[in-house]
């Protein structure tokens, strides 16, 4: 997939401009990082490529389509984690991976999800990996639940 960012730009309502004039282009497979002091419009473009935001000016495409008349297509192949990402501590690990799998359309079945929860070294930090609380995870595994949606 290729995501072309021309001229973007954002302004808020309350007039703050969050992004002006905003151009790259994003291959993948690739890993991309934004740096930057708070404020400078991170956020805002991460909401702008995820379809959370319209641009008020400038365009974003995928593979060539405005995102707007592609947004469906894209979102079923968009990984997404942001830093604060929602883990819902009462499910299990296996409970959580069902719900998002559910969310994006996907059907896949119980080992499916323990094939993932194995694949992401889940299933080693707790003694019953499918029926702990995912909140269990310790330190840098708590995203280890979200990153295994993207190997369904």
């Amino acid at each position: 997939m290729q995501i072309t960012l021309q001229e973007l730009n954002m302004t808020y309502p309350n007039g703050k401009k969050a992004l002006q004039g905003v151009s790259a282009s994003l291959d993948s497979p690739s890993l991309i990082g934004l740096l930057g002091p708070n404020g400078a419009g991170k956020s805002t473009l991460m909401k702008l490529l995820v379809a959370g935001l319209l641009p008020t000016g400038g365009a974003i495409r995928a593979d060539g389509e405005p995102l707007t008349k592609c947004e469906r297509a894209y979102k079923a192949r968009l990984g997404y984690l942001p830093q604060d990402f929602g883990l819902f501590d009462e499910l299990t690990v296996e409970q959580f991976l069902d719900y998002m799998g559910a969310l994006k359309g996907l059907r896949s079945g119980r080992e499916s999800i323990r094939a993932v929860i194995e694949a992401v070294h889940l299933g080693e930090k707790a003694p019953e990996p499918t029926s702990s609380p995912a909140a269990s995870a310790s330190g840098w595994a708590l995203p280890r639940p979200c990153w295994a949606i993207r190997r369904f």
